[in-house]
């Protein structure tokens, strides 16, 4: 029980701070006119970095593992490279589509985690689980409706590739907490900071975006950007750890299919505070959603039920923290 225990935290604690971050970016985006996707992610991956190192400082809290073989480096650079496809593609191309249309396609991506598993991770699959999976999908795409414009195939086609990309970045983040590697929370979030710091960099002058970050701060002040951006820092770090800690002791279809819920969540609070009404086919959809979620969940709490190949330790705490690996013992 204590398990499941510590499970329902950590999964509790990744909606609140899932929707928290939601909400955050909703508001600097459309009531403060702060949209620098790619500054905002340079930014936080900076403070991934430091925030590991000063708690690598602290051994009784945070033993930073080392990466011992090559595959580990493997392992953690195409973590950094697919997390970049997956922003830069999802950021381009959603500029070119309705936001409805884009959260409907972003919504797919349980299905896709769920074969990217099976290849990198060994995931056994099991039919209630895939079946519960699509049904959580179609929900969510029927609640957030599909608006009727026009979109260009180049869009669709980019968002699609960023869907994937996100599924192979949570299978490689699976691989890289599972038994082979055993990486905390802390050590995935330290290893992967500059590589993706460095591959971002030429994102910021995609759109002229370093020319609005300057316009921004000569009419608001540097002071009112800073301000945003360290608010977005530690939403993102507290966010990411949770997020890598679901997959740890948990799995990562679980956390996609996570991740769609909150989405479920975010639309279902957007239609009561605006003047549209929800159609009877969006109400539909939610409610399967959260129905075929609540029935996945019981499967992967089930104590009997195998759903993850990789046989993860339930309480895996008692060799390493989903931090990081608590330090080795000292002979007295």
């Amino acid at each position: 029980m204590a398990g499941v225990r510590v499970r329902l935290r950590v999964i509790t604690g990744f909606f609140i701070l899932r929707i928290g971050l939601e909400a955050f970016q909703k508001h600097v985006t459309d009531e403060v006119g702060f949209s620098f996707p790619f500054l905002t992610a340079l930014c936080n991956y900076f403070s991934y970095f430091v925030l590991c190192l000063l708690l690598s400082r602290m051994p009784s809290f945070y033993h930073r593992k080392q990466l011992s073989s090559a595959n580990a480096w493997w392992t953690v650079g195409l973590i950094s490279i697919f997390s970049i496809i997956s922003l830069s593609l999802d950021t381009i191309s959603s500029r070119a589509l309705p936001s409805s249309t884009a959260s409907a396609i972003r919504s797919t991506t349980p299905l896709v985690v769920i074969l990217t598993a099976r290849v990198l991770e060994q995931y056994q699959l099991n039919l209630p689980y895939v079946l519960s999976s699509v049904l959580v999908v179609a929900g969510t795409v029927q609640a957030v409706g599909i608006v009727g414009e026009h979109v260009t195939v180049l869009a669709v086609l980019g968002s699609a590739t960023a869907v994937v990309a996100n599924a192979l970045f949570l299978s490689f983040i699976s691989v890289s907490v599972g038994p082979l590697y055993r990486f905390g929370s802390l050590d995935v979030l330290l290893y992967t900071a500059l590589p993706s710091m460095l591959l971002l960099l030429p994102f910021l002058f995609v759109g002229d975006e370093y020319r609005k970050i300057l316009d921004y701060s000569r009419a608001n002040g540097v002071n009112s950007m800073l301000k945003w951006i360290v608010s977005g820092q530690i939403l993102s770090f507290l966010y990411n750890v949770s997020l890598i800690s679901v997959i740890k002791i948990l799995s990562s279809v679980y956390v996609s299919l996570c991740t769609v819920v909150c989405v479920v969540a975010v639309v279902i609070v957007t239609m009561i505070n605006s003047s549209d009404a929800p159609t009877t086919l969006n109400a539909i959809g939610a409610v399967t959603a959260i129905l075929a979620f609540v029935f996945t969940s019981v499967l992967e709490f089930h104590p009997n039920q195998s759903v993850d190949g990789l046989e993860r330790d339930n309480d895996s705490d008692e060799e390493a923290s989903l931090l990081g690996n608590k330090p080795p013992l000292t002979p007295q």
